[in-house]
């Protein structure tokens, strides 16, 4: 397999994208993306399979993250902030 017979199929968006430097820059998109939107970004791999019959591997993955709300809320009844 050849990195550029990377084919990358985003179900919210419903989106196909081929090749390595557009898997790239689409998940350096959402990292931004949820950077800018939450205050801890992380992702997740919930399953890998392989499907032997039309040679593909799937990746169900998720991004979770805490809003800057809920951040702030923690911090300001740690620090004493009312």
């Amino acid at each position: 397999m050849n990195m550029n017979d990377i084919e990358v199929y985003i179900e919210y968006f419903s989106c196909l994208y081929s090749g390595l430097y557009h898997y790239v820059k689409q998940i350096a998109l959402l990292r931004t993306v949820g950077h800018l939107k939450f205050a801890y970004v992380k992702f997740e791999i919930l399953k890998i399979t392989m499907h032997p019959e039309d040679d593909t591997v799937k990746i169900r993955w998720r991004i979770r993250g805490i809003s800057g709300l809920k951040v702030s809320l923690v911090c300001s009844d740690y620090v004493g902030i009312s």
